[in-house]
């Protein structure tokens, strides 16, 4: 007779909005490929740590967890099972709420500011992830697969702009090999506490991953208010980094440059703006990148003066994921808690150049070297620095939960 396979089940929160869809593009649905995906992020995010940084074991590892051409089948299998009712409608939010509406980005929003319908669950569903392992599974990499599954609800999410708090997830109930974890981390404390003991052994990682992983380098904060629901704290998050990073649009009335929050823009990176501007004006070529690409790529510039719009890619490589994820956590009693997780890594290939492209002339397009990693990731370092220090919009400073 044929060993078994066990059976594990994870029960999580939609905390916030979810953007995720099937075959039907207008049709809201949560798929087990894709839950099985964002486990394999979160898998990778901790091997980095695991394994020391050595590349190589990591890919055998995966590729014996979760299949492979050496390897055969995966060895964990996934299945979705709603809790409760379905969502019916699409989510929506009031226009006015600016912070949301630069985090869902143009991908979710259209040209007026609306929510793109169709796509949008609500942010009460819950469902159960069953977990099949492999009899041959080894002990070593079923620890991985809880820790991983534990790693979902405490930072990851489901759908589009993941990785700006929508569709963040909480996990309720861990049920793996007759042991049961009941309730998430109730306060920051008890969560503070939770990642330690999941991320003990990232510190083994001293160089930066090669990939958007955990590591010495990285950074957890955290903003808890009891009184926040799941979209009031993201709002206000958004808020914060709209006001940190936008330039703002020139109000004719007064002469001032004003972001949507309507109030009088920052200009952090007036360098960024002026190095294009110049580009565009034909008064000097770039000779470094803009600090921003730091947020991800590809990063874009339109100039209403001008109506002239400016894309910033690597020169093979057009997308880049942002290493800065925010996540929205719900505790037992249903406090909120606003997580900012920085995951430094190395950006682009070594040789890789930036390339900054006027798109109405393409063919005067330049390519710059890449920032060294210290000056790179100083623009997100000082966005965490005044979460911790000055926030303008969130209701408290954040705490330091990693390292």
């Amino acid at each position: 007779m044929m060993p078994k396979w066990s059976e594990w089940r994870a029960t999580y929160r939609v905390v916030t909005p979810m953007f995720c869809a099937g075959a039907d593009p207008q049709k809201p649905e949560l798929r087990a490929a894709s839950f099985k995906g964002v486990l394999r992020f979160w898998w990778r995010a901790l091997a980095w740590g695991w394994y020391n940084g050595d590349l190589t074991k990591i890919c055998e590892a995966e590729e014996y967890i979760f299949g492979g051409v050496s390897q055969g089948q995966s060895k964990v299998r996934v299945q979705l099972r709603p809790c409760g009712p379905q969502p019916t409608r699409p989510q929506s939010w009031d226009p006015a709420q600016a912070g949301l509406i630069y985090l869902a980005g143009m991908g979710l929003v259209n040209f007026r500011g609306q929510l793109q319908r169709g796509v949008a669950s609500s942010n009460d569903l819950r469902f159960s992830v069953i977990v099949h392992l492999s009899p041959d599974l080894r002990d070593k990499h079923r620890q991985q697969i809880r820790d991983a599954l534990t790693a979902v609800g405490l930072f990851g999410g489901l759908g589009a702009r993941s990785r700006r708090g929508f569709g963040s997830l909480t996990l309720l109930k861990l049920e793996a090999d007759g042991e049961v974890r009941a309730g998430p981390p109730a306060d920051p404390p008890a969560l503070r506490q939770d990642l330690q003991d999941l991320l003990s052994k990232a510190r083994n990682a001293e160089c930066y991953p090669r990939y958007t992983a955990f590591s010495n380098h990285s950074q957890i904060l955290a903003v808890s208010d009891t009184a926040w629901k799941p979209l009031e704290a993201l709002e206000k998050l958004g808020e914060e980094f709209l006001s940190y990073r936008s330039w703002g649009r020139l109000d004719r009335s007064t002469g001032r440059y004003m972001t949507s929050l309507r109030q009088p823009a920052e200009q952090n990176f007036r360098e960024d703006h002026d190095l294009i501007a110049d580009f565009l004006e034909g008064q000097a070529k770039p000779k470094e990148p803009p600090r921003r690409i730091a947020f991800g790529l590809p990063h874009n510039y339109f100039f209403s003066t001008s109506h002239q719009n400016v894309e910033v890619t690597g020169a093979f490589h057009s997308r880049r994921a942002s290493p800065l994820i925010f996540h929205v956590h719900q505790g037992e009693q249903g406090a909120v808690t606003l997580l900012v997780i920085f995951l430094p890594a190395v950006f682009l290939p070594e040789q890789e150049k930036i390339k900054i492209t006027p798109l109405s002339r393409p063919k005067e397009s330049v390519e710059v070297q890449q920032r060294q990693a210290t000056e790179l990731w100083k623009p997100i370092e000082d966005f965490l620095k005044r979460l911790e220090h000055s926030p303008r919009y969130l209701n408290s400073p954040a705490q330091r939960l990693w390292p």
